[in-house]
């Protein structure tokens, strides 16, 4: 007959089988259950940024494409600036002065060529999206120029002049749009939504940022 200590020992010998047994079911359920919901997550990420930009990212999972990308627009605009511009041309003739004054209202907008590679990667609790460089994508007058024109003693403006005049005047429009870095405001607010979406449904997810295939922002550590 075995003694009192040996059913004890053989009791704590049965109970630590059970507890190793249950713990590793637990952890083998969890590692079951650890793609599913990485997949749960990817989908909403997938439909929250669909929802917002009207596009689908190529979604890699752990070196896998799971999602080819779709889109319903190929230029994605992100920023927009209204501003004024004012251009004046001078000509001299014999001591003769001919001016032309162009005022006028214009809207630009910036964002990215979707006809481009979107991509969102995701590896463990990683997610690095790839995404066109941004530019500023149009730059339109709004409503009518006002024109002012004072013709010199001899030398008068023709058409072929306003017209090269009303060209010069568009150019300066669109070099302040590049010199205001419209685009660089058009990739922070891209960079900031998709910041949020991932945040909203996986918090403990880091975000990078690939441009160029260049790294823009990736994370600490």
């Amino acid at each position: 007959m075995p003694g009192k200590s040996t059913k004890i020992l053989l009791n704590i010998l049965l109970m630590s089988v059970i507890a190793a047994v249950v713990i590793g079911f637990y952890l083998g359920y969890q590692a079951y259950r650890a793609p599913a919901r990485v997949m749960e997550s990817v989908d909403r990420m997938v439909s929250e940024i669909q929802n917002e930009f009207r596009l689908k990212p190529t979604t890699i999972v752990n070196e896998t494409t799971v999602y080819s990308g779709t889109r319903d627009v190929f230029e994605l605009a992100t920023a927009e600036l209204e501003y004024s511009i004012e251009y004046i041309d001078e000509q001299w003739s014999l001591m003769s002065k001919s001016t032309t004054e162009i005022r006028g209202s214009f809207v630009a907008k910036a964002g990215f060529d979707m006809n481009d590679e979107f991509e969102m990667i995701i590896s463990d609790s990683l997610v690095v999206f790839r995404y066109p460089p941004p530019k500023v994508l149009s730059v339109d007058v709004t409503g009518s120029p006002r024109i002012r024109k004072e013709r010199g003693l001899w030398n008068p403006i023709s058409d072929a002049e306003l017209n090269q005049t009303l060209s010069l005047f568009h150019q300066k429009a669109e070099e302040k749009a590049e010199l205001d870095e419209l685009h660089l405001r058009a990739e922070e607010v891209f960079r900031e939504r998709l910041t949020a979406i991932v945040a909203s449904i996986e918090p403990g997810f880091e975000v990078g940022f690939v441009r160029n295939y260049l790294l823009l922002t990736a994370p600490d550590g």
